[in-house]
């Protein structure tokens, strides 16, 4: 979970990403998932679990990880992703990794971005407690019209607007 791409299975190499449910991901694999419409690449399971994920505004690209000795570290606190019992996290505006206890205040202390305490993903969670709290969030943000990464979703609009009078045109 800690060292492997969710999606490809190959082993987790920056730049990576994320969805709401805290899932890690190469961006390369993010990228050959969304230009593969048909998924004719992807097993069904793979197809069920990872649905989610149609647009980059889906997942959230990490900051504030780096490549050390064959494994990836959180440069906030120096702490290697999974080899820990501290919770890993990171905030949705700024995708900024840090422990969950260095947040408080409403500010990221890595770069100072202000967010919500929806704001803050548990990396890989493992209680049932936290996953019904993401799900809850995605649930919520898509009530607002809102993606994962926090930006407006855009209105699906008809083919054709039955408001707008359809023009004839003379030949």
């Amino acid at each position: 979970m800690w060292k492997y791409c969710r999606l490809s299975n190959k082993k987790l190499q920056l730049p990576i990403m994320s969805d709401y449910k805290g899932h890690l991901f190469n961006k390369e694999a993010i990228l050959e998932w969304l230009l593969t419409p048909g998924r004719e690449d992807y097993t069904d399971a793979q197809i069920a679990e990872f649905s989610h994920i149609k647009r980059l505004d889906d997942v959230v690209e990490l900051h504030g990880v780096e490549e050390r000795a064959d494994t990836l570290k959180c440069q906030y606190g120096d702490i290697a992703l999974g080899e820990t019992n501290a919770k890993l996290v990171y905030v949705v505006p700024c995708g900024d990794v840090l422990p969950r206890q260095a947040l408080s205040g409403g500010r990221c202390p890595q770069c100072g971005a202000s967010y919500r305490e929806s704001d803050i993903i548990t990396i890989n969670p493992t209680s049932a407690k936290t996953t019904k709290s993401l799900q809850d969030r995605m649930a919520t943000l898509h009530q607002e019209m809102r993606h994962h990464n926090g930006k407006l979703r855009k209105p699906k609009r008809n083919r054709m607007d039955q408001t707008q009078p359809t023009k004839i045109r003379k030949l």
